[in-house]
């Protein structure tokens, strides 16, 4: 009799009520969710070797000071044009004609 008391409270205790409501979503485009693959937008993680950035960019190697791989604009579209901007932090053009990002975007993995 115990069990069958707990079982109903159980059920009832975790009845939905009738409503749901619709997940919170984010107000601008995200990339992969974090720790997921990267999808080579500018300044994500890629791999120089096996470049899965998107059409008009290039997986850029950046040795020192920040050791990273990240997707760039392709070379020389600075700085006739602006870097876009990374997280709202200006990202300055190199003298080779490349965006140079202080990081990698860190909401992805490289491939």
């Amino acid at each position: 009799m115990k069990l069958l008391f707990v079982s109903i409270v159980m059920v009832i205790g975790c009845s939905s009520g009738g409503t749901s409501k619709a997940p919170d979503a984010p107000a601008q485009k995200m990339d992969a969710p974090a720790g997921m693959a990267c999808t080579g937008l500018v300044y994500d993680s890629c791999n120089p070797a096996n470049s899965n950035c998107q059409s008009g960019m290039v997986c850029k190697n950046y040795p020192m000071p920040t050791n990273i791989n990240v997707c760039v604009p392709a070379q020389n579209s600075c700085p006739g044009t602006a870097c876009p901007e990374q997280g709202g932090v200006a990202v300055t053009c190199n003298n080779m004609g490349y965006c140079k990002p202080p990081m990698a975007n860190t909401d992805c993995v490289a491939p």
